[in-house]
């Protein structure tokens, strides 16, 4: 963007109702022109509005992660009812950052630790299956 051009879009967020500045916030930055975004936001953190920049950003993390789960297909590589196991795993998989999620967990913490009487689901993503097995094979499957 050339200097006039930057200056014009300066003045038209700075006489932007603050409704309509969080709601272009919201959308997708990846739409707009590149330097757009910033300039919003510049405008947004001139007004005081960090409280709600930081909760678009949750909302845009948060959607993003649900359509990234959505974009895979989740398989299971291990079973367990044993909540502290589930904890262990859990680990060891966020340290490696790999994507899953517990089936079955919620439940599970809702009604206590029934050892035995209900079972989670250690679900990874397809494409990381095979490095969770080897990963999880000396936890999950002792020698």
């Amino acid at each position: 963007m050339d200097p006039e051009e930057i200056q014009r879009l300066k003045k038209l967020y700075k006489e932007m109702p603050e409704q309509q500045l969080i709601d272009m916030l919201s959308e997708d930055g990846a739409d707009f022109e590149q330097g757009v975004y910033l300039l919003l936001t510049e405008e947004a953190k001139r007004r005081g509005l960090e409280d709600k920049l930081e909760e678009i950003s949750k909302i845009k993390e948060e959607e993003d992660a649900e359509r990234r789960q959505k974009d895979y297909k989740f398989v299971k590589v291990h079973s367990t009812p044993k909540l502290g196991e589930i904890a262990i795993i859990k680990s060891i998989l966020d340290a490696q950052n790999l994507p899953y999620h517990i089936k079955g967990e919620n439940f599970a913490t809702l009604y206590g630790s029934a050892d035995g009487l209900s079972s989670m689901d250690i679900m990874v993503r397809e494409d990381y299956a095979e490095d969770t097995k080897e990963l999880l094979k000396d936890f999950i499957s002792p020698e």
